[in-house]
């Protein structure tokens, strides 16, 4: 009876140990340009080790660019959570529903994240959702929570900063955000979004350097691009091919991404090129027709054209 005990209690740590060791073999095989070596070595591992394991798996596909196998990946982790990690596993789903799909998806999964725990991880992805669905108040309030749940969770003063440029507080979004980065260094998300707080701060320089340093941490990331287009075309209108250039790789990248597709939409208005603008705000409206920003955009670019 004890050896079956301790078989028990030692068989999740060695999954663990196994998974720990894919990853690692994996960021290898990734660093010497092999993903598709490195998607096979965590795919078998991902395997044996549950959720934990798909969510391995479809952060490694993110990083890749392949966001239809990470959406599938995802899928898996979602139906396969359970227990103690369940809350954050659906919190990374909602995270990513944010980024290719519709926010009152995300606000489902978030809220089931949530019930499953009140965790930094789960709070944020909530506020982060909420604040899609143009809600920025509660999208503050809920992503104080995460930060008073954990304040060593760098999604979570992400959440703070988004919702603080939203209610056009962009120095205290500027301050979340580099707290952040202090955490996590290597996010492209957090830089995306600081560039947005230093444009809305009237600093298109700085933003131009958070955006590029975005592109440069992940360069499958299309808001990195899509926000390096609105700033170059703010600090310098006459980079404007440039800055188109960088936005529609962002679309290429995130084509289902509303936020990409709307900033795509502001470079060409920037140029004075209404049709394509509007173009681009229906194609991120299409994506979700609840994003705000797009359809006040929209209406925008319609009555100047």
């Amino acid at each position: 009876a004890a050896l079956a005990a301790a078989v028990l209690v030692a068989t999740p740590v060695l999954a663990q140990s196994k998974l720990d060791q894919a990853i690692a073999k994996a960021e290898e095989q990734l660093a010497k340009g092999k993903p598709d070596d490195a998607v096979k070595t965590l795919t078998k591992a991902a395997g044996e080790a549950g959720a934990e394991g798909q969510l391995a798996l479809a952060r490694l596909q993110e990083r890749i660019g392949d966001l239809d196998a990470a959406a599938e990946a995802y899928e898996q982790a979602k139906a396969s959570a359970s227990g103690p990690g369940r809350a954050d596993a659906l919190a990374a789903v909602a995270n990513f529903t944010l980024r290719r799909g519709k926010a009152a998806d995300a606000v489902a999964v978030a809220k089931q994240a949530v019930e499953a725990g009140a965790t930094p991880s789960a709070l944020a992805a909530l506020a982060r959702a909420q604040l899609r669905m143009e809600d920025a108040p509660a999208a503050l309030a809920t992503a104080e929570k995460a930060v008073a749940a954990g304040s060593g969770s760098a999604i979570a003063h992400v959440a703070k900063g988004e919702a603080l440029v939203a209610m056009g507080k962009a120095a205290e979004a500027e301050a979340a955000l580099r707290q952040a980065l202090q955490i996590d260094p290597k996010s492209a998300l957090a830089y995306s979004r600081l560039a947005r707080a230093q444009l809305a701060l009237a600093r298109p320089a700085d933003a131009v350097a958070s955006a590029r340093k975005a592109t440069e941490l992940d360069d499958k990331f299309g808001e990195g691009f899509a926000m390096l287009g609105m700033a170059m075309v703010a600090q310098d209108p006459k980079t404007w091919s440039d800055a188109i250039a960088h936005a529609q790789q962002g679309a290429f990248l995130d084509p289902d991404n509303p936020h990409v597709q709307s900033a795509v939409g502001r470079v060409f208005e920037a140029n004075g090129q209404l049709e394509q603008a509007a173009n681009s705000y229906r194609r991120a409206l299409t994506v979700d027709p609840a994003y705000g920003p797009a359809r006040f955009a929209l209406i925008k670019a319609e009555l100047d054209r």
